[in-house]
C-alpha cells in the first residue's frame, strides 16, 4: 500500500536529484558519440551532491573516452551506487544523457531497459 508523498515507482525529483541531473546533463552531454544515448542511475539519498556529481563527472568522462559500446559500468561514489551505460540510438527530442535518481531497491536494469530509445520509438521522427 502507498501512503501519500511517496511513489511507486521509485524515482526522486526532490531538489537535490534535480540539480544532480540538470548538472550532469550539461557538462556530459558534449561526450556522448554520435547517435548514441547515456543511461545514469545513482541510488538515493545523495548526502554530499556537489562532489557526487563531480566524481562521476570525472569518472564517466574518463570512462567514455575509452569505451566499446555496448558498454557500461557500476561503481559506488559517496555511499551511491551508480550505474552508467551506453546504448545505440537516440531520440531527437530529448537529451543524449538522461539520469535517474532513484531508491535503492529499484531495478536499474529494468529501468535501463524502459528508458534506452529503440528504432520503433525513434524511426520516422522528423522534429
Amino acid at each position: 500500500m502507498m501512503t501519500a508523498g511517496k511513489r511507486q515507482h521509485g524515482l526522486r525529483f526532490d531538489k537535490v536529484a534535480l540539480g544532480l541531473i540538470a548538472r550532469l546533463q550539461a557538462t556530459l552531454c558534449d561526450h556522448v558519440p554520435g547517435g548514441q544515448t547515456l543511461l545514469v542511475s545513482v541510488s538515493a539519498p545523495i548526502r554530499l551532491p556537489a562532489k557526487t556529481a563531480a566524481e562521476m563527472d570525472e569518472r564517466i568522462r574518463r570512462w567514455l573516452a575509452g569505451v566499446v559500446e555496448p558498454s557500461e559500468f557500476r561503481c559506488t561514489i559517496n555511499g551511491n551506487e551508480i550505474h552508467v551505460r551506453l546504448v545505440s540510438g537516440a531520440s531527437h527530442r530529448s537529451s543524449n544523457v538522461l539520469v535517474f535518481v532513484h531508491n535503492p531497491e529499484v531495478d536499474t536494469a529494468a529501468l535501463f531497459k524502459n528508458a534506452a530509445p529503440s528504432p520503433a520509438r525513434t524511426a520516422g521522427r522528423r522534429w
